[in-house]
Order: C-alpha cells, then structure tokens, then sequence
C-alpha cells in the first residue's frame, strides 16, 4: 500500500521510506499444549473399566495418544504423542513422517515445547565440575609465610 502511496505522492516519500523500513511483525507463535506421563496416566485412568463404555472410552484415547490421530477434539492428544516420540529420542524426522506432515518444519514446534528436553541438551553439553579432593581444598599458606612462622 505505501509502495502504492510512495508512486501517487512522491511529496511524502520520506515519510513513505520510514514506514517501509519498519520490520514485518514476527508472527505470534503458539505454545503447544501436550500431556506429561502423570497427565497421560490420569486421562487414561478416568473411563470406569468396569462398563462397556469405560472400556471403550479408554481405548479410543489409547488409540489417539499412541497414533497422534488427528481427531479435531483431541489435538492435545495429538501434541502427547508428538512428545512422547520426541522424549523417547525419536528423530524429528519420524515423528514428522508418523504423523503426516509435508516437512519436518511443522514438527519442529515441538522441540520448543518441553523445557525439560532442552535442560537434558544443555546437560549433555555443559561442563559438569569436578569434584576436587579434600586435599586440594585444604588451606596452602605461601612459602613466605611458612618461612616467617618457622622463625618465630
């Protein structure tokens, strides 16, 4: 629009240059919501065994969250499965081949998701300390002061 205006206006064209240099908005990124194990544990624990339907109910959720079907209600299921490949150390790239994305591009939101996948990559990366033996902590005075002490 203002590449239209800068051609209709060339008056304002200093104007129109300042608003053109402005960046683009970052798109706002969405955060994906997934289920931990003890959230996963507990859906699947909530349909009552014990009827027909329970037992329906808790395969029908095992089924989403295993397969990440892609079902329009249960896309946190979806992001579970998604998690779940991605915790057990299954590359970016199965995971986007099993659950049918062109490219691995739309998976990759997934690797932003779970902060505990990226403290276990800073752990693997970062330089644990050593422990120093006891010996090694223990106060050394200087030869001076050993010297000076020594004379007394």
């Amino acid at each position: 629009m203002f590449a239209y205006a800068a051609l209709r206006c060339p008056e304002q064209a200093d104007v129109i240059a300042r608003v053109l240099a402005i960046p683009p908005k970052r798109p706002n990124v969405t955060v994906v919501s997934f289920l931990t194990p003890a959230e996963t544990t507990a859906l699947l624990d909530a349909p009552d065994h014990a009827t027909a339907i329970g037992r329906r109910d808790h395969a029908l959720l095992l089924t989403a969250i295993q397969t990440g079907r892609r079902v329009s209600e249960l896309t946190t299921l979806r992001h579970t499965c998604a998690m779940n490949l991605l915790a057990a150390g299954v590359n970016l790239t199965t995971i986007a081949l099993f659950l049918g994305h062109s490219s691995t591009r739309s998976t990759e939101k997934y690797i932003h998701a779970d902060l505990a996948l990226k403290a276990q990559a800073l752990a693997r990366i970062a330089p644990t300390p050593t422990p120093t033996p006891a010996a090694a902590r223990r106060y050394r005075p200087p030869d001076k002061l050993l010297a000076f002490l020594e004379s007394l």
